[in-house]
């Protein structure tokens, strides 16, 4: 009986960590598919519809993560690394 129950857990650990990295990939195709943007694109994700998010242009999409350029006030430049699954939980504005 131990044994079973201990094979379970395990087996339940390992599916809710490769569940987000599925989820990941899966948004990835949907990016793809749907072209919600492209490379080249400022996009910005909303709170709610109203709050300003997280803003800058894309400059890499792959399977787990969408790489964004974010401009700030002093003129640098800071890479964000969003997981592709994010994109799908915010309100997407976009510019091309």
């Amino acid at each position: 009986m131990d044994g079973i129950t201990g094979f379970a857990t395990v087996g339940a650990v390992a599916f809710f960590a490769a569940w987000s990295v599925l989820t990941n990939l899966f948004c990835a195709l949907l990016i793809y598919f749907t072209r919600a943007f492209r490379i080249g694109e400022t996009v910005e994700l909303l709170e709610n519809g109203e709050k300003p998010g997280i803003k800058g242009r894309v400059v890499n999409i792959n399977l787990v993560y969408t790489t964004l350029l974010e401009a700030t006030y002093d003129g640098q430049e800071i890479v964000l690394r969003l997981p592709n699954s994010l994109v799908f939980q915010h309100v997407l504005r976009r510019w091309k």
